[in-house]
């Protein structure tokens, strides 16, 4: 509220501002916090009640060229993420924007990849990212590249998928990430049900339900724990697609060979050649 009539920090004052809240942040959390996202979805206008329009991908990189060097003041080792989160396939051209002028101040970039109902494979989640890898080699920004929300709601309506479908989007949309050779880290929108409203989004996101159910989880939670003790210390080798039928094919710290498949169909035959271990 004490700057640029409570909206985005555009002005000088405003953005040292900001710069001096980054830096506020940094001393209070140091040893706590190692990495700082600059901002939350900036051109979509998240979280600012109306005081949006004047926002652009320049703007949001003055301001985080300034928080990079604030942060980095205070705490050098700290990561600083970049764009904001923005949408990886919707808003392509504001992340071009934001690299043309802040490439240099980030230390990884942080992309939104929501595509729910849909599956992540008739949505290009794949293409997609690696549409964003190649922007960041033009531009010379980091190559760490974060998906710091996806995620598929179980809410009671169109946009809601059941139970047993987010579960099996979760895994491959994390294969296919991996896959990807250009994603550090994916965070899922998110752990746990915000509210008991059943056609409500924000109430639906999470791997277990709400409190008020003790926190049970929801298969999503159970496949994903498979998922992470499976590939444990792999190495993600490569995507095979034939037809429907998918596969990621991972190298195991002993050497042998793990493969991660499924279809998008009901039913496909893949024949695989090797010795089977397990």
């Amino acid at each position: 509220p004490f700057y640029d009539d409570s909206g985005y920090p555009l002005s000088a004052a405003a953005i040292a501002g900001y710069a001096d809240y980054s830096a506020f942040l940094a001393r209070q959390l140091k040893g706590i916090v190692s990495a700082f996202e600059v901002w939350n979805e900036y051109c979509g206008g998240c979280g600012m009640h109306g005081k949006t329009g004047n926002q652009t991908p320049e703007t949001y990189a003055r301001m985080m060229q300034s928080a990079y060097r604030a942060l980095k003041q205070v705490v050098p080792q700290v990561t600083v993420v970049g764009l904001g989160g923005e949408d990886s396939g919707r808003q392509l051209p504001n992340i071009e924007g934001i690299l043309k002028g802040g490439a240099r101040f980030m230390d990884a970039l942080s992309v939104h990849s929501y595509r729910y109902p849909n599956s992540p494979e008739e949505t290009d989640l794949v293409g997609e990212i690696q549409r964003v890898a190649k922007l960041a080699r033009q531009y010379d920004a980091p190559t760490r590249l974060w998906v710091t929300e996806i995620g598929w709601p179980t809410q009671l309506e169109s946009l809601g998928v059941g139970e047993q479908t987010q579960a099996r989007y979760a895994v491959r949309s994390l294969a296919l990430l991996q896959s990807t050779g250009a994603v550090e880290k994916t965070f899922w929108y998110d752990f746990k049900d915000d509210g008991l409203r059943r056609d409500y989004i924000e109430h639906n996101c999470g791997l277990v339900w709400h409190e008020d159910f003790n926190c049970a989880p929801k298969p999503a939670a159970i496949a994903l724990a498979i998922f992470a003790r499976a590939t444990a210390g792999a190495r993600p080798l490569r995507l095979w697609r034939q037809a429907d039928c998918y596969a990621v094919f991972y190298r195991q710290p002993d050497g042998s060979d793990l493969i991660v498949a499924w279809t998008t169909s009901a039913q496909q035959r893949a024949v695989v050649k090797g010795k089977a271990v397990g």
